[in-house]
Formats: C-alpha cells, sequence, structure tokens
C-alpha cells in the first residue's frame, strides 16, 4: 500500500532539519564557551591591569603579577613582583561571601612565599620600591586613627621572610600565622643574628624566637606572647654594652567595642646588665594607648633592681610608677623603695616623648641612720667609711633633668 511505502522510508527533509539543529546547536555551545573564555580572560586582564594601576597610583611602578582565578567567591593572584626583587609573592588567595562583604571582611586570607628584601642603612630600613607604599604626613587620614583589626575570619601566613641588607650580611626575619575561621590561632616569630656593633642601629643581636596565641574578632583583637630569652650587646663609647634576659609574658589587645584603644600588659621577664652589674627582675607593665593621643596611661612596676657586683653599691630597690597623658607631654609619678620599707625615694615629672627631654623632682623621705640598726653600710656602702658610726636623720630633695 502506498501508505506502507512511505512510513518505510525516512523523509529527507525532515532529517536534513534535524541535523541543521544538532549543528547549531553544536556551534552555539562553542561560541558560547568561547565566549565564556573570553569574558574570563578578559575579567582576568581587567583584574590585572586595575591591580598594577592601583599600585601605579601609589608611587610603584615596577609591579608584574597574575591573575590566576577570579569570581563571585574569591580572587588568586600568583607570581607578584614589585621593584627589582624588593618583594615576591608567590601565591596570594582571598575568599569571601555575601555576609563577609557587607561586613567589610574576607572569609580567608591565604599567602604564601612572601620575601621581602630591604637593607638597613643610617636613616633606618629602606624598602627599595616598597618605600613608597609608607606615604608620607601629608597623606595621613584626618580624623581620630585608629588601630587596624584584621579584615578577614581566617588568615595563613606561610613563613613570610624580611632580609635586610647590613655591611656585615643578611638579617632575616621570618613570620608564621595561622587562624582558623573562628579567629583562633598561633603566631610565630624568629630573628636570625645580627652579629655586629657596626650597623645603624648599633646593636648587635643572638637568633631569636618568639610565639604565642592570638585572637582576632571583628570588634577585637588579643595577642598572647610567651616567654623568650633574649641576647644582644649596645654600641658604647666605652665598649659593647651586653644585655641578656627572658621577655615577660605579653598582652596585646584592642578594647572591646571599638578599636581606638590599645591595652598592653606584662607580666614577669629578667634582665641582666653584665657591664653594669645589675639584675632586674620581676616586671610587671600595664598601658592604655589612645589611637589619638599617641601617649599612654597606666603603671610600671620593677620587683627587684640589684647589685651583682661583689661589693653592691647599693641595696636593692624596687620601682612603682604611674603615668598618663598631660598637656601633650607624659606626666609620671611614682616611688623608689627598699631595706623593707625604710628607704623611700618619691618622684614626681614629666616626659616628652617627641622631642626627648624631660625632667623629675625627686624627694627622700626622713630616714633614720642608728648605728647598729641602719647605717651607711646598709644604704650605701661605698660611703661606709665616711659615715662610719654615724647617727640621726637624712632628708634630701633634688631635681634630674635630661634633654634628647
Amino acid at each position: 500500500m502506498a501508505g506502507e511505502g512511505m512510513g518505510r522510508h525516512p523523509c529527507p527533509v525532515g532529517e536534513g532539519r534535524r541535523s541543521s539543529w544538532r549543528r547549531a546547536l553544536i556551534i552555539a555551545v562553542a561560541l558560547g564557551a568561547l565566549a565564556m573564555g573570553l569574558v574570563v580572560a578578559k575579567r582576568r586582564a581587567l583584574v590585572e591591569w586595575a591591580l598594577v594601576a592601583l599600585a601605579r597610583e601609589r608611587g610603584v611602578e615596577a609591579v608584574a603579577l597574575r591573575v590566576e582565578g577570579v569570581g563571585l567567591d574569591g580572587l588568586r593572584i600568583r607570581e607578584v613582583r614589585i621593584g627589582d626583587g624588593d618583594l615576591a609573592l608567590r601565591a596570594l588567595d582571598l575568599e569571601w561571601s555575601w555576609p563577609a562583604l557587607r561586613g567589610r571582611r574576607l572569609d580567608v586570607l591565604r599567602v604564601s612565599g612572601l620575601r621581602i628584601r630591604g637593607s638597613l642603612e643610617e636613616g633606618g630600613v629602606r624598602l627599595g620600591a616598597l618605600d613608597a607604599l609608607r606615604g608620607s604626613e601629608a597623606e595621613a587620614p584626618s580624623g581620630p586613627p585608629r588601630f587596624p583589626v584584621l579584615p578577614t575570619a581566617r588568615l595563613e601566613v606561610e613563613e613570610a621572610i624580611l632580609t635586610l641588607e647590613t655591611d656585615q650580611g643578611p638579617y632575616v626575619a621570618t613570620l608564621a600565622v595561622h587562624l582558623d575561621e573562628a579567629g583562633d590561632g598561633r603566631v610565630a616569630l624568629a630573628a636570625s643574628a645580627l652579629p655586629a656593633l657596626e650597623t645603624a642601629l648599633g646593636i648587635a643581636a643572638e637568633p631569636f624566637a618568639i610565639g604565642g596565641t592570638v585572637a582576632f574578632r571583628p570588634e577585637r583583637l588579643q595577642l598572647l606572647l610567651d616567654p623568650a630569652p633574649f641576647a644582644f650587646a649596645l654600641a658604647r663609647d666605652g665598649g659593647p654594652e651586653r644585655i641578656t634576659g627572658v621577655t615577660p609574658e605579653i598582652e596585646v589587645s584592642t578594647a572591646p567595642g571599638g578599636a581606638e584603644t590599645l591595652h598592653v600588659v606584662t607580666e614577669g621577664g629578667e634582665i641582666s646588665l653584665r657591664d653594669a652589674a645589675l639584675a632586674i627582675r620581676g616586671l610587671a607593665h600595664e598601658a592604655r594607648l589612645e589611637a589619638d593621643s599617641g601617649l599612654p596611661a597606666g603603671s610600671h612596676v620593677v620587683g627587684s633592681v640589684r647589685d651583682t657586683s661583689p661589693e653592691p653599691r647599693f641595696p636593692v630597690v624596687a620601682l612603682q610608677a604611674d603615668f598618663a597623658p598631660s598637656a601633650g607631654v607624659l606626666a609620671f609619678e611614682g616611688a623608689l623603695t627598699g631595706l623593707d620599707g625604710r628607704l623611700a625615694v618619691k618622684l614626681r615629672g614629666r616626659h616628652d616623648p617627641e622631642g626627648g627631654g624631660g625632667r623629675a623632682d625627686l624627694a627622700l623621705a626622713p630616714l633614720a641612720l642608728e648605728t647598729g640598726k641602719l647605717g651607711a653600710r646598709e644604704l650605701l656602702p661605698p660611703l661606709a667609711p665616711l659615715l662610719q658610726g654615724a647617727d640621726g636623720t637624712v632628708e634630701a630633695s633634688g631635681e634630674l633633668a635630661w634633654s634628647g
């Protein structure tokens, strides 16, 4: 039958239309993929151009980098180079979400293979092309400053290395930081030896390492550093002065609810000055630094200052002092005590941190000297031969001044 014959043979017109649709669909998908590839490539190139332009706007001309990926949830940057080897960064990964962006924060900031190279000169530290990023006082923002708060929930810094060239060889410092999503983690800092005094700082230091825990929150920073031994020497006219000791436990935090106040607390620690024959123990310090004033307020305690020479020059004394900003300078008041409280020297004065000058009024509270109980041998051993057998009351006052 005619109908059956027609049913056995496909219609060439219908088959041709289906083939054309398939070819058109394949071509459309290919063109779409090509277009998406071009959009992604253009987007990466646009981000690269924007980052380089931003650096050049800040005065850094020699910048090279590669954007490996950019999307709605993050940015991946590779092989960053600034200057003639002044900064090299293997990888920088930034991850974010819309809730984080609304809070002006990142979810993850990951830094890998950071290397910064500079030099230690008479004028201080020089970082080549990176010096342009320091800005100037004229560029400083107006209004009360704020202490920085970490702009990310999770931070990973894998062995960031700073190398400073000196006339006596390189000085290397290494930093590692790892924080989890809650902003809790550890920080570690290590520095190589600085073997000679003939540097711009006039310091020779042995290798030093310190570590601790850190907690970053959107509203607060808290850093706890463990005690660490140290040893260095200061250049002096009479020769190097060697200083050794152990750092105290250190807590640095910003005030809850804001970053305008920095709070520093130290406990313990010790310092030994070998050439001066002094041993200092029991350091306790508490200070609050307001960002808008730039001057701290707080208290400082030294548990004991001991003369370690074979024939001590003075008795063991302790120091307590309070300090606070006053009319643009630092005002302080305290007392030097010893001999179970029988020796007390009150002090009050002012110090100008900017100019380096200051003065202090000293007043020795009435001190009774009595043979067999408290004499010159206990008070000032070097004067004991001159005051042998002296009885009476000693009271004195004076003024001490210094300049920057």
